[in-house]
């Protein structure tokens, strides 16, 4: 993989922060211990063991770090957050160069509108009316149908089906059953990222809601209407139920499953394997099964 050249004062441009040192070019990613020169790492706290010095290495510290960082001669880029800011900076100013195209085993229907700067990978089929905003990426084998809108520069990934008719049947007592007839959608917003094989079904009337910078994980089922709010993670293995609106900021852990027509408010956790069968509150943390609120939070509530 070949990254693009940047250098601290662009990444410290990037988070309005500044750069404490001489100036450094670096043209590789590096998580902190397998760092080297012209390299761009980043660190939360010291290490125990004493710094090693890469003077051509940029690191991204919490402004506590520095003092230490530029004694040991690193060139320092300080944020609070310093892996977020690590991961923004490559994502924004070194991955590699892209060139957009649409792949000729691609089936392109012709109600389908693509934004510049798109990619579309091998052998995936696009059926209905599908909107790709500027700089989405598709890889292979990702079925699009009905109706999906993709905001800008989201990514899904190999395998997933998105837009599809969900799972909900009208059925009588003897057990004859005939499928739901959908009309809804799929928003996907922007800077979305949609790991392999997931599945994701329009809504039935009203659209299923993926807003901006939601992550979802490899496998997860989405059910029809479903909302999910900013920056949700949504971890792999996941089961969420039709109807469920979830709130910004929230986890998912892995393998959960969320009963149909349930909320889960904003900053809240959802923890591994867990089964919820009953709405979740802001700012709170359920486990087991069924779920239940953690010690802490069943106190504060």
């Amino acid at each position: 993989m070949s990254w693009q050249e940047t250098n601290g004062s662009a990444v410290a441009q990037l988070f309005r922060s500044k750069l404490v040192g001489p100036e450094i070019t670096v043209n590789r990613p590096a998580s902190f211990g397998h760092h080297a020169d012209g390299s761009i790492s980043f660190l939360a706290r010291l290490p125990e063991k004493p710094l090693n010095a890469f003077p051509a290495c940029l690191i991204i510290a919490p402004s506590g770090l520095t003092r230490s960082l530029r004694e040991a001669g690193y060139s320092v880029v300080e944020h609070q957050e310093p892996k977020f800011a690590f991961c923004k900076a490559v994502s924004k100013l070194m991955a590699p160069s892209r060139n957009p195209s649409v792949h000729e085993s691609a089936v392109i229907g012709p109600d389908v509108r693509i934004g510049a700067n798109v990619s579309i990978g091998p052998y995936c089929v696009l059926d209905g009316e599908i909107e790709l905003c500027e700089g989405v990426t598709l890889e292979p084998h990702v079925q699009l149908s009905n109706k999906v809108t993709i905001g800008r520069n989201s990514i899904v990934r190999g395998g997933t089906r998105i837009g599809y008719d969900p799972f909900s049947f009208g059925a009588s007592d003897s057990g004859e059953a005939f499928l739901f007839p959908s009309t809804g959608g799929v928003e996907i917003g922007t800077d979305v990222d949609i790991f392999h094989n997931c599945s994701i079904a329009r809504g039935t009337a009203g659209n299923t809601v993926i807003e901006d910078n939601v992550r979802i994980c490899n496998q997860a089922h989405i059910g029809n209407t479903v909302e999910i709010g900013k920056g949700t993670t949504i971890c792999a293995a996941t089961d969420i139920s039709a109807r469920v609106k979830i709130g910004p900021r929230c986890w998912i852990a892995q393998s959960a499953a969320i009963r149909q027509g349930l909320c889960v408010g904003a900053d809240s956790t959802v923890g591994m394997g867990a089964v919820v069968v009953k709405d979740v509150p802001s700012n709170a943390t359920v486990m087991g099964v069924p779920a239940r609120l953690s010690s802490a939070d069943e106190v504060s509530n």
